[in-house]
C-alpha cells in the first residue's frame, strides 16, 4: 500500500506515538541522571582533588585515562550491556507468544533504552574516577612510604596467640591445585562479580534509592578505605614484607612455595606491581597498599546488599567473603588484618549511606510522562 493510501489517522497516531516515544526517552533519562547526581557529585569531589594532588606532585598525566578507556570502558559500555541484552532476548523467547512479545516490545521501551544510556553516563565517569584512583595510588609508596608492615604484622601474630596467620591458613592445606583454584577465583572471578554488578546497578534505571546507595557506597569504598586510610596505614603486605622491610625471612618460605606455582598469577602480578613502583610508571590496576583489603571489602559490600534481597543469597555472598579473606592471607597479597579492617570500615559506611539515604522511590513527585491516547506506556 503506497503512503497516499494510508489513512490520515493510522499517520497521525504513528507520528504521535513516535514523538511519544522520544519525549518518555528523554524524560527517564533526565529523571536517572536527576537520581544519580550524589553520585556523579562524588565523583567530581574526587577527581577534582586527585587532578590537584597529581598536579603538586607534578605527575598529573592522561596516560592511565586512556588505558582505562580502551580496556575497562568498552567492556563497561559494550560487552557487558551486550551480554545482558542476549540473556534478555534468549529470556523473551523462551516465554508463551503474548508474554513473548510483551517481554520484546519492553526491552525495547523508552524505560529501557535510557536505562542504557544512564548506564553509559555512570560507567563512563566510573571510568574516570578509577583511572585518578590508580595514579593516586601509584604515588602513595613513593610520598608516605610503607612504614607500617611491621606492626600490623606483629598484630596479625597477636591475634592468631602469636603465630603468623599464614601458618594456620596456608602451610597445613597447600597445593599446587588448591592454589591455582584460589588464584582463579582471586584475580578473574573477584573482578568480574565487581564489575558485573555494578554494570547491573548502572544499566537498572537508578529508580531507587538502594540502587543510588549502592553507587555511592562503591565510591566511598574506593576513596575512603582504598585511597584515604590506604595512605594513612601504608603497608606494601607479606608479598613485599622482606623488601621493605629487610626481613626476608618471616614471610619468605610462603613465597617460595607460592613461585612454585609456574603458572600463578599473584607472583607475576606482583612482580609488575613492584616494578611499576621502583620505576614510578603507572598502568593498570598498579600501586601497592595492603591495609585495608579492597578485596575484602567490596565483597563484604555485595554481602551487605546481599541480605537486602534475601536471607539465602546473603549467607552465600559472606561464605564468599569469608573465602576471599582466606584467599588474600593464602596468596600473601595481606595480613588478615587487612581484610577485617576492611569489612568494619565497610559496614561502618554501608550504615552511614543507609541512614542519610532512607529507602523510597526516586524522584518520585516528578509527573509521569505523557501517553499517546489509548497507547499503553511500556516501563
Amino acid at each position: 500500500m503506497s503512503s497516499s493510501n494510508t489513512p490520515t489517522h493510522l499517520v497521525i497516531n504513528t507520528t504521535y506515538a513516535n514523538e511519544n516515544y522520544i519525549h518518555n526517552l528523554i524524560y527517564h533519562s533526565k529523571n536517572g541522571i536527576r537520581n544519580a547526581k550524589p553520585y556523579f557529585a562524588s565523583i567530581l569531589i574526587y577527581v577534582s582533588f586527585a587532578m590537584v594532588y597529581l598536579t603538586y606532585l607534578d605527575q598529573l598525566s592522561m596516560i592511565n585515562l586512556r588505558r582505562y578507556a580502551t580496556s575497562l570502558l568498552p567492556e563497561m559500555t559494550i560487552i557487558l550491556p551486550t551480554l545482558f541484552f542476549i540473556c534478555a532476548v534468549l529470556s523473551a523467547i523462551r516465554r508463551g507468544k503474548h508474554r513473548r512479545t510483551y517481554a520484546l516490545k519492553k526491552l525495547f521501551s523508552s524505560r529501557s533504552v535510557s536505562n542504557f544510556l544512564v548506564g553509559l553516563f555512570v560507567l563512563t565517569a566510573f571510568v574516570v574516577f578509577l583511572s585518578m584512583f590508580t595514579a593516586m595510588k601509584g604515588t602513595f609508596g613513593h610520598i608516605f612510604g610503607f612504614d607500617h608492615d611491621s606492626w600490623q604484622a606483629d598484630l596479625d601474630k597477636l591475634l592468631f596467640l602469636g603465630v603468623d596467620p599464614w601458618r594456620f591458613l596456608f602451610l597445613p592445606i597447600h597445593s599446587l591445585e588448591l592454589q591455582s583454584i584460589i588464584e582463579v577465583n582471586y584475580n578473574v572471578v573477584w573482578h568480574v562479580q565487581l564489575f558485573s554488578v555494578l554494570a547491573i546497578v548502572a544499566y537498572s534505571g537508578l529508580r531507587t534509592k538502594t540502587s543510588i546507595r549502592y553507587l555511592l557506597c562503591t565510591l566511598f569504598v574506593w576513596s575512603i578505605i582504598g585511597s584515604l586510610f590506604a595512605s594513612m596505614f601504608l603497608s606494601a603486605g607479606p608479598a613485599f614484607y622482606g623488601l621493605v622491610t629487610g626481613d626476608e625471612l618471616r614471610f619468605g618460605e610462603q613465597m617460595a612455595l607460592l613461585a612454585e606455582y609456574e603458572n600463578g598469577h599473584a607472583s607475576l602480578y606482583q612482580a609488575y606491581l613492584w616494578n611499576a613502583y621502583i620505576t614510578k610508571s603507572s598502568g593498570i590496576g598498579t600501586g601497592i597498599a595492603a591495609f585495608p583489603s579492597l578485596h575484602v571489602s567490596f565483597v563484604v559490600l555485595h554481602t551487605l546488599f546481599a541480605f537486602e534481597i534475601n536471607k539465602k543469597l546473603g549467607f552465600f555472598a559472606l561464605a564468599y567473603a569469608l573465602f576471599v579473606w582466606f584467599s588474600s592471607v593464602y596468596l600473601a597479597w595481606h595480613y588478615a588484618i587487612d581484610g577485617i579492617a576492611g569489612g568494619i570500615l565497610v559496614v561502618i559506611i554501608y550504615y552511614v549511606v543507609r541512614k542519610v539515604t532512607p529507602e523510597k522511590k526516586a524522584n518520585s513527585s516528578h509527573p509521569r510522562p505523557n501517553r499517546a491516547p489509548g497507547q499503553r506506556m511500556m516501563a
